[in-house]
């Protein structure tokens, strides 16, 4: 095996192995992506969507649980995850305006596996 094969082969081992998080529930959304998310004690939450791992916090929300980050999946946007029950929404604004709902637009429907 050349050493080019080998170092891709290590690389997406690497890949792989970032993304699994022990204890993590996933979810299947209307999008047609998988999104893994564990839930922390002390209001937090590690998302995994697109093989890229989001730090997220609790933000207020009427009803559910509500999470959100200020970095979102592309320059100058928010990610905001929020759930109630099985089902989840996956929804994208702009930076800065994480703790304002009414900022965001819904990306995917998801409800948990």
């Amino acid at each position: 095996m050349s050493r080019t094969c080998l170092a891709v082969l290590v690389a997406a081992a690497l890949l792989v192995g970032c993304a699994a998080m022990p204890g993590a529930t996933e979810y299947s959304c209307d999008n047609g992506k998988a999104v893994q998310v564990a839930y922390a004690e002390g209001g937090t939450a590690q998302l995994v969507l697109d093989g890229r791992r989001y730090a997220l916090r609790q933000a207020m929300s009427a009803s559910g649980a509500r999470y959100v980050t200020d970095a979102g999946p592309r320059p100058g946007t928010a990610l905001e995850w929020w759930t109630k029950g099985p089902a989840a929404m996956l929804r994208e604004g702009p930076a800065g305006q994480a703790d304002d709902p009414g900022a965001f637009r819904q990306v995917a429907g998801c409800t948990s596996r």
